[in-house]
């Protein structure tokens, strides 16, 4: 079996010596981890990967599995999303076989250590449609479930931070039979949504930088801010 990356073996090296890192709690060292030195903030995407390596080994077998695995739930929660937009069953279908070919890049479907983009993916997928049941239904526990799904999905991915602000424009669809909430209720829910999920990231980006388990990075303030000749 081909490994989940080969060039990203340095990631469980990482793993292997962990044992070695100061500090009670171990864990805490992948939240920061950064193997390119991108500064990037992902502080679940290693996390997820840390979880594969404790249950599965090193054997790429399992790693494959759960990877294809999440590629196929996308497909049944798009489909499911689509649905509340489409109601001819064969029209969506034809939708979702596109988008089954669109989606299957290369790095989807065979680097498993970017299982964190699908992870992301079918998270952020769930929030939306938990939020529509809240809109036909007006149960205001499920907006708990969303914030949970959004913020779970921006810690895994930072490229989908603003593909929460969807729920605006859901808000304010004709076609999803959400006539029984007001719309002042409305308002006051997506506020309360985005407000909270973006709070509660601002305020995990700062405790993850507080832990100073992050060792150096390759980019600095003064470098962006001065003028270099070539």
């Amino acid at each position: 079996w081909d490994p989940p990356r080969s060039d990203y073996w340095t990631l469980f090296y990482f793993f292997h010596h962990l044992d070695a890192m100061p500090g009670s709690i171990k864990w805490l060292h992948i939240i920061n981890y950064d193997p390119v030195n991108q500064v990037n903030f992902y502080p679940l995407t290693h996390l997820i990967i840390y979880a594969e390596y404790l249950i599965f080994g090193s054997n790429p077998f399992y790693f494959h599995a759960l990877h294809f695995s999440l590629y196929c739930a996308s497909l049944v929660l798009i489909y499911k999303l689509a649905r509340k937009f489409c109601q001819d069953r064969q029209l969506t279908l034809m939708f979702i076989t596109v988008f089954a070919f669109l989606f299957s890049h290369f790095d989807i479907i065979i680097w498993c250590y970017h299982i964190h983009i699908l992870f992301a993916f079918n998270l952020l997928l769930a929030g939306f449609l938990l939020y529509i049941k809240f809109l036909k239904t007006g149960r205001a526990a499920l907006l708990i479930l969303v914030v949970v799904s959004f913020l779970s999905s921006m810690l895994c991915y930072l490229v989908f931070i603003l593909w929460p602000l969807a729920i605006i424009n859901l808000s304010y669809l004709n076609n999803l039979g959400t006539k029984k909430i007001s719309e002042a209720r409305k308002k006051i829910s997506y506020l309360s949504v985005l407000g909270t999920t973006y709070f509660l990231y601002i305020m995990a980006f700062f405790a993850t930088r507080a832990i100073k388990t992050y060792t150096h990075s390759i980019i600095s303030l003064n470098s962006i801010f001065s003028i270099r000749e070539y």
